[in-house]
């Protein structure tokens, strides 16, 4: 018994601190978030599709809000959203008083790859102080569906490091030789925590068969490539 009030301590000993850190981004819900982003506010920081998200977090800077939005256009068969277009926003501030320090928007291919929706893959989502520099890093991941749903769609992981947009995007595809993984030549500068953290992300994709990637893709990216295909 006593160990157990023990183990119970040391618990919530732990997960008190994980609560305390204001430094990893977390979710809000509804109701908060309705309360700190008006539909004013909404439309001085120009966001113009519906909120999916909104995550909260502190760090050198000050308060800060990352506001996620899809635009909806339809529900497909299974009765989820339908997305043409994304965007997310950081917000520094609170109360309703922000500021806008980046904005991202992404649409559904033009071209003749056809895609039927983007949206958010929040589970993938990280804004902390990765390399402890106290400026947390954005980890922003959303992707499309093809006509094959994921097996065609393109993966995107987007990471703001030091205010600059740095990118991984990946087209899926069925046949081995239109597979393409290209990387932003800025994404090997980063610190190795942070790269290490982005490509746990993306054998994450590949565990729940959402990413294709070509083969022997992490050898390549070691090797520091910023365009990888299958040969």
């Amino acid at each position: 018994m006593k160990k157990m009030i023990i183990s119970f301590a040391v618990f919530f000993a732990v997960a008190s601190c994980f609560a305390q850190d204001k430094s990893i981004a977390h979710s809000i819900n509804k109701a908060a978030w309705e309360e700190e982003i008006s539909p004013e506010v909404m439309a001085e920081m120009g966001i113009e599709y519906p909120i999916f998200k909104v995550f909260q977090y502190e760090d050198l800077k000050g308060e800060a809000m990352i506001v996620l939005t899809e635009n909806n256009v339809s529900k497909n068969s299974k009765g989820e959203p339908v997305n043409t277009a994304i965007s997310a926003f950081l917000l520094r501030g609170s109360n309703g008083n922000f500021t806008k320090e980046w904005e991202n928007s992404h649409d559904i291919s033009k071209d003749a790859q056809s895609e039927s929706s983007i949206w958010y893959w929040s589970k993938y989502f990280d804004c902390m102080d990765v390399d402890n520099d106290t400026e947390s890093e954005t980890f922003l991941v959303f992707g499309t569906a093809g006509d094959n749903g994921f097996d065609d769609g393109r993966v995107f992981i987007e990471i703001y490091y030091e205010g600059k947009l740095i990118s991984i995007e990946h087209q899926n595809a069925v046949k081995d030789m239109d597979r393409i993984l290209l990387i932003s030549p800025d994404f090997y500068k980063l610190p190795g925590v942070v790269q290490e953290k982005a490509k746990y992300k993306m054998k994450q994709m590949v565990t729940a068969k959402q990413a294709i990637f070509p083969n022997n893709w992490e050898q390549k990216m070691a090797a520091k490539k910023t365009e990888i295909r299958e040969r």
